[in-house]
Parts: C-alpha cells; sequence; structure tokens
C-alpha cells in the first residue's frame, strides 16, 4: 500500500495510461486494467515495449506499487479515483470519435465501485463527460485531459506543463491535489473549470499545433515552388517573439495519435457555429501531402525508398503518418517502391517491399524519402529528400 493510502486504478494502459500509472506508483497502490493479456504480462515482468526511455526506467527499476489485470472488478472494487486513459479514435464515418471504449469502462466502474472518481485523460468530444455524469446521475465524472508528447510521456507527467481539471469543484480539486502531489514540478497554473471547458481545453490545444505545423509546412511548399531556401525564412520569421522558435520545423505533414483525429473531431463539433480556419487546417495538411508527392514524381525516379514511417523521429508509432498517405499516392502512380523500417518484420508492408539491411536500401533506391533525418542516413545527400530543416521534430 502506497504511503498515502490511496488504491488508483488506471483503465488503458497504452503511453498515457501507463505514464500515469507509474507516476501515481511511486505514492499509492496502483492496479492497471486492460484487455490485452500481453500488456499485463510485460508490466508483470517489467519490460514493457514502449519507447520513452524514462518510462521504462522507473518501470524496471523503481519500487512502484504497481501491478495490472484484466479483471474489472478487482482493479475498480475499492477504488478512491478511477484514471481512465482508453483509445478515442475519430470514426470517419460517424464523424466524429469513437467514444465506445471509455463508455464502456465507465459502464465498469459504475458497477463494480459507483462512488470511485473518475478521470477521463482520454481525448473526447466536447460536452462528453458531462452527459455521463447526467446518464448516471452523479456528478464525479472529471474531464482531466492530458498534454503528453509521445516519446516523453512520464516525463510529461512529473512535469506538466499546467494541470487542467472539469468537473464539480471539490472533487476536481481533490484529483488536482492528487496530480501536484506526484508531480516533480508544475510550470503552469492549475486550472479547475467545467467538464465541457476542459474537453475545450484539450482539443483547441491541439488544434492551434496543427495549425502551426500546417502554416510552416505551407510557408516550405512556397518556397520549394520558387527555390527560396524555406530554412532562412523560417528562422527569420521565428525570430519574432510574437512566432516564437518552436514547433517550426517542417515536415511531410503533421499525423500520430492527436493531431490528426483531434482537428477532425474540433472541426465537427463547430456544427451549426460558422468557422472555417480548423476545416482549412486539415484540408493544408492533405494538400501538402499531394505537394509532396507531386514534387518526388517529378523528379521521375526509378526506385524510391520511404527510411522509416514514423510520425516522429522519437517514437514508435506510425499511426496517421504523413509519409503512409504519400506512400499510396505513389503507389497509386505505378512507382517503384521500398521501404526500410526496422520496427517491422514481415516482408512487405501495405503491398510495398520492406528491406531490413540498410545498405542494400541505400543501394536499391534512386531517391529516398526521410520525415526526419538521422546519423543513419546523411551519408546519401545525393538520394536524400526531406523536408527537416532543423532534424528535430
Amino acid at each position: 500500500m502506497g504511503s498515502a493510502g490511496l488504491k488508483i486504478a488506471v483503465a488503458g494502459l497504452g503511453y498515457v495510461g501507463l505514464a500515469n500509472a507509474v507516476m501515481f506508483a511511486e505514492k499509492h497502490q496502483v492496479v492497471g486494467y486492460d484487455i490485452d493479456e500481453e500488456k499485463i504480462a510485460q508490466i508483470g515482468a517489467k519490460n514493457f515495449s514502449i519507447d520513452d526511455q524514462e518510462l521504462s526506467d522507473r518501470l524496471q527499476n523503481r519500487n512502484l506499487d504497481l501491478r495490472a489485470t484484466s479483471n474489472a472488478e478487482d482493479a475498480f472494487s475499492g477504488a478512491d479515483f478511477v484514471i481512465v486513459a482508453t483509445p478515442t479514435d475519430f470514426d470517419e464515418a460517424l464523424g466524429h470519435f469513437n467514444t465506445r471504449s471509455t463508455e464502456e469502462v465507465i459502464a465498469l466502474i459504475q458497477k463494480h465501485n459507483p462512488q470511485a472518481v473518475i478521470a477521463l485523460r482520454s481525448t473526447l468530444p466536447i460536452g462528453f463527460s458531462q452527459k455521463q455524469n447526467t446518464k448516471y446521475g452523479i456528478n464525479h465524472i472529471l474531464s482531466a485531459p492530458e498534454f503528453l508528447r509521445e516519446g516523453s510521456a512520464l516525463s510529461d507527467c512529473l512535469n506538466p506543463s499546467r494541470i487542467v481539471v472539469g468537473g464539480e469543484l471539490v472533487q476536481a480539486e481533490k484529483f488536482a491535489k492528487l496530480m501536484l502531489d506526484c508531480c516533480e514540478s508544475n510550470s503552469g497554473g492549475i486550472h479547475i473549470m467545467a467538464n465541457s471547458e476542459a474537453e475545450a481545453v484539450k482539443l483547441f490545444s491541439n488544434g492551434y499545433l496543427a495549425m502551426r505545423v500546417a502554416y510552416f509546412n505551407e510557408l516550405d511548399s512556397f518556397a520549394m515552388a520558387h527555390n527560396l531556401d524555406a530554412g532562412a525564412i523560417v528562422n527569420a520569421v521565428s525570430e519574432d517573439p510574437r512566432i516564437g522558435m518552436y514547433h517550426n520545423n517542417p515536415s511531410f505533414g503533421y499525423g500520430g495519435y492527436c493531431l490528426p483525429k483531434d482537428t477532425k473531431q474540433l472541426a465537427s463539433s463547430f456544427d451549426l457555429v460558422p468557422q472555417s480556419l480548423l476545416g482549412a487546417i486539415v484540408d493544408a495538411n492533405e494538400k501538402r501531402k499531394s505537394f509532396v508527392a507531386e514534387i518526388v514524381r517529378e523528379m521521375k525516379p526509378d526506385v524510391v525508398g520511404i527510411y522509416r514511417l514514423l510520425t516522429k523521429a522519437k517514437g514508435d508509432n506510425f499511426r496517421d503518418s504523413a509519409i503512409l498517405d504519400i506512400l499510396e499516392i505513389l503507389k497509386s502512380q505505378s512507382q517503384k517502391l521500398v521501404i526500410y523500417e526496422p520496427l517491422l518484420s514481415d516482408s512487405h508492408f501495405h503491398g510495398v517491399p520492406l528491406e531490413s539491411d540498410l545498405q542494400d536500401f541505400k543501394e536499391r533506391c534512386d531517391l529516398v524519402l526521410a520525415n526526419r533525418i538521422d546519423a543513419k542516413i546523411e551519408d546519401i545527400p545525393d538520394k536524400l529528400f526531406s523536408r527537416d530543416i532543423f532534424h528535430r521534430d
């Protein structure tokens, strides 16, 4: 039992849930809940396959009060707080987030421990948590959005930019204090607000970040089209203190767990409220990928190599990576392709051959596309096509 005597359950053991579980397990008894038996076994063995060095180190080397189970009654019964971090992907057919997994977990909590304070850390539609409170006739479902970066989730948990909690004041303050007590530092403030306002904070934050990516990518597209030095322009623009030298490195397009789905969800949330900017951000990202593919086509390479499928240089996530859409565009044009991705062991990916030997990959390709450049491909500058100016995410 942790020193504070609290039992905290964490539902959903992806990178968000696991980072929260490890943070709280320093001081409290934490039980992780997931339906994936492999994840549960990995946590039991203190060997979780996630690309976050600090998270892996703490899981393996700290004396954490942490265990995992697929038994909902075991996980939720007696818990003071239940943190929910289940996936909420954007459903293109429905036009909004698929919240089924979150709703199923809330129903299980209500069955086994209806008194537990529920903190929803998943990214959710605006209004979701209040609707769940109304559905069950309670007031202790909170919206507590996370602002974690892939590859540094635990560090961001321990050193949050701010703590945002939406819900009934007393319960929200309790959860905010719980988080603050387990943090190493909190560089921002503690923001207590209504449930829907907290959900809006998360979506508008990611909407703005997507806008920055799209903006600097369009700047880069203009520079390419007019044979200008994009790096010189980006550096000078970003030194304006109102703009800032951050989140400004051109790429093939934004991707990953959050930005693609969150911008679409935010745009759909406007409903009858007039908006044009958010839809333009989504459209700009699609146009960027098409523009990059067209530049590649105009180069008329025989074999195009795709160096890594990752969204970010530090990560293990392919989801909605911009390079995947560029790959599909080139494939539809009958372009010969080969992929180097050491995280994959099959012979093909999306019908494209995989090359496991990096040197052979370099020799086979006339042109190598790399969303992010690293030292392993700096020896082929004449073959390399990337828009990575600063060699960082």
